[in-house]
């Protein structure tokens, strides 16, 4: 829904997270907007207008869990969220989900599988 109402331009800016433990990492986009024409600032969207907040808060599952439906490996997941890394990934997004049993691996009995994949519980 969101990319029928906005896209990216130089008058708005996506961000996956409100990053305050870095915060250069949007500050660069707040002080172009002030030196420039104004915009605006979108947290919880990555790049390609994907949502990925839910009501518990940012990363709270939701569209991982959606995204999940199928199986899909932690580095697809974490692109689809908009992340390059898996490692700060896994211990903030994924780790919560699988521990919660709202995410199931798919090869359970080996974690560190090069074959693991991620599937939400619900879908099995």
């Amino acid at each position: 829904m969101i990319e029928q109402l906005i896209a990216e331009a130089t008058e708005c800016d996506f961000k996956v997270a409100l990053e305050t433990k870095k915060p250069k990492s949007w500050l660069k986009s707040v002080s172009a907007f002030s030196n420039g024409i104004g915009g605006t600032l979108f947290f919880g969207i990555s790049n390609d207008r994907v949502e990925i907040t839910s009501p518990g808060g940012m990363f709270g599952g939701g569209a991982i869990l959606a995204f999940c439906s199928l199986p899909h490996s932690k580095a697809e997941i974490a692109e689809h969220c908009g992340y390059k890394s898996t490692k700060n990934f896994t211990k903030k997004y994924l780790r919560p989900l699988l521990d919660s049993g709202a995410l199931n691996m798919t090869v359970p009995d080996k974690p560190n599988s090069r074959n693991q994949k991620y599937i939400a519980a619900h879908t099995k």
